[in-house]
């Protein structure tokens, strides 16, 4: 056997356990040929990563500091780093975003439904964008203070690396929008497919450069547990928070029902709708919460703590399962309305909800105030 061989089938474990977990959790929803094709399009994911370390980094860096001395400054080169990140970024939404439109066309008339225009659809860029202005407002408190450059620095390229990661991972869901997900809990497995798949690929690149070294063993092992198992959570948190916007509008309808109207400012009312700022917040707390612990994981074992980059994967793991297999998240928000329901069924949860809602009015009437629930 080649080593390149014995090095797909070492990686070749890990997806076939997890992948095995995710198919029978929910058996009858997906077939193995859907989620194959959803782990091959998560595959995709790791490419621009790729393209962004070994070619953009490694060459237009590298070139414009041989053609503009001035970016041997620290500040202007992070400056101009972040920058690059962020074109390149760009570039690859409107790559996927230009596919994702070709797509559109053949999809078949049950799920042509879900195709929206890309910016519609949620290529959400809020988040790389605050995340570029965090860091350049960091990097310029650190050169003003100490003189020192955070981008550049080992910590720095360990978060910026996460970011990059974590968003690109992020840029494969709304491919998927077409596989049947009537649930917040459906998005969330389509997601941890693609961070099984980002896993499976980095995990052969790190197993072909270390293959021979006396660490080999332990490289394998730690990164088909603990490494892989970040890249799958992190990608479903990711998802969670993508799946609850997916059905804001009757998460948000099930939310005022039950506890009141979701407040908001007048001014923030007055320019935005609810459902747009419910799905802004729900994709920044997605996206900052998978990136903050994979950067964190990376950090602590770039410190040399793995025992910690492990503790922080187990709690990550359990957090992800209770979410899955929490009840809200399996509510079927997807069938409302469309044929997969039947119209019998359709026309008693409408009168359900209208119940509910004439409940809410009596109480509040007899007892006042907003804070009467509904038993």
């Amino acid at each position: 056997m080649t080593p390149l061989l014995k090095i797909i089938g070492l990686a070749l474990i890990t997806p076939l356990f997890f992948g095995s977990y995710f198919y029978l959790k929910k058996p009858g929803q997906k077939s193995i040929k859907q989620s194959l094709g959803i782990f091959l399009m998560g595959t995709v994911s790791i490419l621009p990563v790729i393209l962004f370390h070994k070619w953009v980094l490694a060459n237009w860096i590298f070139k414009l500091k041989g053609k503009w001395p001035i970016l041997e400054n620290s500040f202007l080169e992070s400056t101009v780093q972040l920058g690059i990140l962020v074109l390149f970024i760009l570039t690859f939404v409107t790559i996927f975003g230009f596919l994702n439109t070709l797509f559109k066309p053949i999809q078949k008339k049950g799920t042509r439904r879900y195709h929206v225009p890309i910016f519609k659809k949620l290529y959400n860029l809020t988040p790389i964008l605050l995340f570029f202005l965090g860091i350049l407002s960091l990097e310029g408190l650190t050169h003003i203070f100490g003189g020192q450059t955070f981008v550049l620095s080992t910590a720095g390229a360990i978060i910026v690396f996460a970011v990059l990661e974590e968003y690109f991972k992020y840029t494969i869901n709304p491919f998927l929008v077409n596989q049947k997900i009537h649930a917040v809990g459906s998005a969330m497995v389509n997601a941890l497919y693609v961070g099984l798949a980002f896993a499976f690929v980095e995990n052969i690149l790190f197993f072909y450069v270390n293959y021979g070294s006396p660490d080999f063993q332990r490289i394998v092992i730690y990164r088909s547990i603990f490494t892989t198992l970040l890249h799958v959570c992190a990608s479903g948190i990711l998802g969670y928070f993508y799946g609850t916007t997916l059905f804001s509008n009757s998460i948000l309808a099930n939310y005022e029902i039950e506890k009141g109207k979701y407040n908001l400012p007048f001014w923030v009312r007055a320019i935005f709708k609810k459902e747009t700022i419910f799905k802004s917040i729900s994709v920044n707390q997605g996206f900052f919460i998978a990136s903050l612990v994979h950067a964190g994981f990376n950090l602590f074992l770039n410190l040399g703590m793995r025992n910690l980059a492990s503790g922080i994967v187990i709690v990550l793991a359990i957090t992800v399962l209770r979410l899955l297999h929490a009840k809200p998240n399996q509510i079927q928000y997807g069938l409302i309305g469309s044929n997969t329901m039947p119209q019998l069924d359709f026309e008693k949860l409408r009168l359900q909800i209208a119940v509910l809602k004439a409940q809410k009015e009596i109480q509040q009437e007899r007892y006042g105030g907003t804070h009467a629930t509904v038993q």
